[in-house]
């Protein structure tokens, strides 16, 4: 796993603002940074994120909420991110 800094996510993503990225987090289109201060985004969740917007285009999913494609599509072994309504406990 590698952590991500504002400039390595742009070289990813391609050019976006910062107010655009906090807005696509908030209505659920991105994935949060793990820091609030000096925000790192997790490469592999940046890399799902590619993912889900080629199968967007492609017309390959209708998901349209991040959390919803990260749960489908999170590695194996990836604990699910603190927001998300997932039990931490197993049953």
């Amino acid at each position: 796993m590698k952590l991500l800094n504002h400039d390595a996510l742009i070289a990813l993503i391609g050019p976006r603002s910062r107010a655009q990225i906090w807005r696509d987090i908030k209505a659920d289109r991105f994935p949060a940074p793990v820091f609030g201060g000096r925000s790192a985004w997790v490469d592999r969740e940046i890399l799902s994120f590619l993912r889900w917007r080629i199968a967007l285009r492609d017309g390959e999913t209708e998901i349209t909420r991040w959390s919803e494609w990260w749960a489908l599509d999170r590695p194996a072994g990836d604990a699910p991110r603190p927001e998300s309504t997932e039990s931490l406990n197993p049953a």
